[in-house]
């Protein structure tokens, strides 16, 4: 048995061993490298470094899935990247929204505090 078929049938196992479904083992691994590489490198919300951590780690996984069965199972594949990708997309736009709207707030504050001198003089 080579590397990547072992690697495969060690993730089957412990999916069987979980009782969790092939769908929500994506969900959970996407969101478990996203919040644990934003824990390790104690970066913000919104951190591009820990999607870009899911991102690589998806395709490492598809790759080597694609080597252990010898071809390409584009269904599988494409609902998987989907999958594993999804909820670290949606921290990663909520948080660089909300970062832009606090950025905007904090300007807009400073200037009312400038003019509230100003017209105090």
């Amino acid at each position: 048995m080579d590397v990547f078929s072992l690697y495969v049938a060690s993730a089957e196992n412990l999916l069987r061993w979980t009782d969790m479904t092939h769908p929500m083992a994506h969900v959970h691994v996407g969101l478990l490298i996203y919040v644990s590489v934003q824990m390790v490198l104690r970066t913000r919300r919104a951190s591009g470094i820990a999607l870009q951590a899911v991102i690589g780690a998806e395709l490492v996984n598809e790759i080597i899935q694609r080597a252990a069965h010898g071809s390409w199972r584009w269904e599988d594949t494409l609902a998987d990247v989907a999958l594993t990708i999804f909820w670290p997309s949606m921290l990663y736009l909520m948080g660089g929204w909300r970062r832009q709207r606090w950025t905007r707030w904090q300007a807009r504050e400073r200037t009312r505090r400038r003019q509230a001198v100003m017209a105090g003089n």
